[in-house]
């Protein structure tokens, strides 16, 4: 399970799982082409995973984690297969699908148990006190809501010194008419054509901001996309506005954000518990199953289950911790990292000293996990295997299994695809605000300080992006024709890579690490082996001489004891016998 991060200053997108994105439904329809790679039903395809924000993750981790790597981990052996598809399942579903259902659980048990009932909506709380102030001004109005909203919405949709763009004036009206009559439920309003045709005004699906004054005076900055802000809005006027009296909005409001912060904290904990178990738990039903606690990929597994044994106690038990304590630090580092968009240790490190800081990085804004979420949640998922590791082997393969996965969510997987973007779009001699928002590119840096000024300041626009600004600057079939296949092909290029460096070969090369290792730790103790035998032959040569030498001795005393016997079988016997119980055993 590992995504890639592609980030403007706004805004951070998973990209390598390649187009998941935040809190938005668009329904946008692709343009029809007749290539393969910008043909409807590509496009389509791509769109559908990008515009999905629970099935395209999914899908794409299946296709570029989860298959590749339990399919070559059972070439390991049985188990191996096994542990591994829970594994990667496991931590897919934790971290994608079950936090937003854990916040909903835990706000429904709170409310349940207390006398002060809020709403259980998921909303982050700068949009509460954006959406309440903007309510209250109205006057109760659903119109002159939504206008108050749109003076101040802008958004990210070109490639320049200045990429921001406001909502245009002229049409706010006009267009907070149609998305009041989504809100007061008048015939044949859909919030999804309202959602069309907001990202087609501000040519922009995703790096929304909306900077809004209070009542109180505070200034807030929310970061949407444009189906979450859509979302935000309706809901909390439905919801909320219209069915309380504007005199109770402020404590109701107060209520809600209190509930949220309660959701964080409890929802996330619990997604962060399992997460941190989720291979400890891995680890004891493959020991239930099989009857050995060793670490499956090891090359003699199978001999060690059909013995039954045990993991050998480990001979370097404070290097292992050592590894484990160090890989953890690593990874928290990364996820803070991450956070923060700093790798200044001291900042990162003053960050996590301040609560209310991380949980306000950690909020809901709705009911899937934010991407903030995740990182942190697959940082304590990894985390979680690296404390459970068996042995240096298990340790040595998770480590380099998740950190490598986590530098993709970061870094790796958005050079990747956006560099495939950007470098097509060059040849082809294409705009670079056809497939790109952001800051303009300084003209004094070379290819790689591009490239990376592609990764950190420059973000990839999805399908419903590129139609609306083929639509908006009304560009010819052909140039539409290339800016799509473009943007297919660096989406195609982003999940092949997956598959090759993540799902295959990552689990070959800790294949290859972990027989390598235990081949040479075999061979530098055969000798220590073949001494060991040397010296048994020789203690039993040596026994079996002083043995046979004093044989007569004790049978003779053993005849002596046997004189008045009516038969000899008495010494046989008990000569056999001395034999058997200190030659052989002893031996």
């Amino acid at each position: 399970m590992s995504p890639s991060i592609d980030k403007d200053k706004n805004t951070h997108k998973l990209k390598n799982r390649c187009f998941i994105k935040e809190n938005s439904s668009s329904s946008n329809k692709s343009l029809a082409f007749k290539g393969l790679m910008d043909s409807a039903t590509v496009s389509a395809g791509f769109n559908f995973l990008q515009d999905s924000p629970v099935v395209g993750p999914v899908v794409i981790d299946l296709v570029s984690m989860v298959i590749p790597r339990t399919a070559y981990d059972f070439t390991r052996g049985h188990a191996a297969g096994i542990e591994t598809f829970r594994r990667e399942v496991s931590s897919t579903v934790n971290a994608f699908i079950l936090p937003g259902l854990y916040a909903l659980g835990v706000g429904w048990l709170i409310n349940a148990v207390s006398k002060n009932k809020a709403p259980n909506i998921a909303i982050d709380n700068a949009s509460v006190d954006m959406l309440t102030s903007a309510w209250h001004k109205s006057g109760g109005d659903s119109q002159k809501y939504m206008e108050e909203l749109l003076k101040n919405i802008r958004a990210t949709n070109k490639v320049s010194s200045n990429p921001w763009t406001e909502f245009p004036k002229g049409r706010i009206k006009e267009f907070a008419a149609k998305a009041a009559g989504v809100i007061d439920n008048i015939p044949g309003s859909d919030i999804h054509k309202v959602e069309k045709e907001l990202i087609e005004l501000l040519g922009a699906e995703k790096g929304i901001e909306v900077n809004y004054k209070c009542l109180n005076g505070n200034a807030v900055k929310v970061s949407t996309s444009v189906g979450g802000f859509l979302k935000n809005a309706t809901n909390m006027a439905q919801k909320v506005y219209k069915i309380n009296p504007l005199n109770m909005l402020g404590k109701i409001s107060e209520g809600i954000k209190s509930l949220n912060n309660k959701k964080a904290l409890l929802g996330l904990g619990v997604a962060t518990g399992i997460a941190g178990i989720l291979q400890y738990t891995n680890r004891l039903l493959t020991e239930k199953e099989t009857g050995t606690n060793a670490f499956v990929g090891l090359p003699n597994y199978e001999e060690i289950k059909n013995n039954k044994q045990n993991e050998p106690k480990n001979e370097n038990h404070m290097g292992l911790w050592g590894a484990k304590i160090g890989s953890s630090a690593l990874m928290t580092y990364l996820v803070g990292m991450s956070l923060v968009g700093n790798k200044n240790p001291v900042t990162i490190a003053k960050f996590f000293t301040k609560p209310a800081e991380v949980l306000k990085s950690l909020e809901f804004k709705g009911k899937l996990p934010t991407l903030n979420q995740m990182k942190a949640l697959m940082g304590a998922t990894f985390i979680g295997r690296f404390l459970a590791a068996s042995d240096d082997n298990e340790m040595r393969e998770s480590f380099f299994r998740d950190i490598f996965g986590y530098l993709n969510l970061l870094v790796i997987g958005g050079l990747v695809s956006s560099g495939t973007a950007y470098g097509l779009a060059k040849s082809k001699g294409l705009d670079l605000s056809y497939l790109f928002k952001g800051e303009k590119i300084p003209e004094n840096k070379g290819f790689a300080g591009k490239l990376m000024h592609v990764l950190n300041n420059l973000s990839q626009k999805t399908h419903a992006e590129t139609d609306a600004t083929i639509k908006k600057l009304k560009l010819d079939e052909k140039t539409a024709k290339a800016i799509k296949g473009v943007s297919n092909k660096s989406a195609l290029v982003g999940i092949t890579y997956s598959i090759l460096a993540l799902g295959t070969f990552m689990p070959w090369f800790n294949d290859y690490l972990t027989r390598k290792v235990t081949a040479k730790k075999s061979k530098n103790t055969e000798p220590e082996k073949v001494s060991k035998l040397n010296e048994q032959e020789k203690s039993r040569k040596l026994y079996k001489k002083n043995f046979d030498k004093n044989l007569h001795l004790v049978e003779e005393t053993l005849g002596s004891l046997n004189r008045n016997s009516r038969s000899n079988s008495s010494i046989v016997v008990s000569r056999d016998f001395l034999h058997k119980q200190f030659f052989t055993n002893r031996a």
